[in-house]
């Protein structure tokens, strides 16, 4: 059967062994399944264990957490068990999906987001942390060249020309912005056009 990823539309799937999944490692690309297992860390012993044909975490608590549930009923503890208790994952679990099922079951779990280390004076010095400078073909406007106007409460851009608050909540990568778009005509008509936008056919800023 056709595999369907999370955006509804058809991946591609081996046709040998259809369940399991192409994921980058440490070792390259292997075509193979993502082990997940939770494990009490008082007696050090695994509770859950499941296997995915997808290299990202993100979605996977949600799914395991049935079979834990199931689990932990088996060994005679009430269905509010898991309330209160501390749940520890590495930011690869950051997810909009994994933080509801966290707070659905009541757990006080601590999961860094992938930028941790950049705030984190502790990681400061590590060059790792540091973010990578990218290499411009050429040099584009960034942030700092666009100033906000106090009195229309939108952003002013190197040509004079506004981009007004289009959404207060704009979601990207589990993280929350605040989108301002320019007017088309403004963009189409700018003689700043090829150093401000990334492409040709990008209609604004």
């Amino acid at each position: 059967d056709k595999k369907i990823g999370r955006q509804g539309k058809e991946i591609k799937s081996n046709i040998i062994d259809n369940e399991s999944a192409k994921m980058a490692t440490s070792h390259g690309v292997i075509q193979g399944y993502n082990a997940q297992a939770v494990v009490d860390g008082k007696h050090q012993v695994i509770v859950a264990a499941e296997v995915f044909g997808d290299g990202q975490d993100g979605q996977h608590l949600s799914v395991v957490m049935p079979r834990l549930k199931e689990n932990m009923k088996a060994l005679g503890h009430d269905k509010d068990y898991f309330e209160g208790k501390q749940f520890l994952a590495d930011s690869n679990y950051f997810s909009d999906t994994n933080l509801q099922t966290c707070e659905d079951e009541k757990l006080d779990a601590s999961i860094p987001d992938g930028n941790f280390r950049k705030r984190d004076p502790l990681f400061a010095n590590q060059e790792r942390s540091k973010p990578k400078k990218k290499k411009r073909k050429r040099k584009r406007f960034g942030v700092e060249d666009f100033t906000y106007d106090e009195a229309t409460q939108c952003y002013r851009c190197p040509n004079g020309k506004l981009l007004r608050l289009k959404a207060r909540e704009h979601r990207l990568k589990h993280r929350i912005y605040r989108r301002y778009v320019a007017d088309a005509q403004d963009c189409r008509d700018c003689p700043f056009r090829n150093t401000c936008l990334s492409q040709k056919k990008t209609p604004r800023k």
